[in-house]
């Protein structure tokens, strides 16, 4: 696996020029957010380009910032014993690490590229400054993510479900 040196910084004004903004809206993270908002977090933010196996952070690590799929795949793999477990995908649009911050705890697995994927990551001081700037929008963010955690959270539930009655 490689760690974070690898990856690469992108413009976020020629990201939101090259994938279009409708496009980045359809994402359910950024669904119903204005233009502007869009554009702040894309050039506030810092967007990453990862190459296959770039890993962005690793169980352990702190959980001061959170990252939206724009292009690829990201796998969550969870220790369990002496190996990682594959739990999920997060394709465009998904948040990965939002919990973690929000919850104010580290990382409770590694989130490694498994393809070549671009993210953009939203630091605890961004997402901050976002709800100073623009409260509308933040409000609308933060409905976004929590829709998305709720339907991890369904997800898991039913999971488990299944994995009790297939004992």
């Amino acid at each position: 696996m490689r760690g974070m040196l690898n990856m690469r910084t992108l413009d976020g004004h020629q990201i939101i020029e090259q994938l279009g903004i409708n496009y980045i809206k359809s994402g359910s993270s950024f669904g119903a957010l204005s233009d502007q908002a869009i554009r702040f977090l894309f050039e506030k933010g810092v967007v990453l380009q990862l190459d296959k196996g770039d890993k962005l952070f690793s169980y352990g690590d702190p959980g001061d910032s959170f990252y939206i799929v724009l292009k690829g795949r990201i796998e969550y793999l969870k220790p369990r014993g002496n190996r990682l477990t594959h739990v999920r995908d997060y394709t465009f649009g998904q948040e990965f690490g939002c919990v973690a911050m929000i919850g104010l705890h580290d990382r409770a697995g590694d989130h490694i590229a498994p393809e070549e994927s671009v993210v953009v990551q939203v630091t605890s001081e961004l997402f901050h400054a976002l709800q100073e700037a623009l409260p509308k929008d933040f409000g609308l963010f933060l409905l976004n993510l929590s829709r998305e955690m709720a339907r991890r959270l369904r997800e898991s539930d039913s999971r488990f479900v299944e994995n009790e009655i297939n004992r």
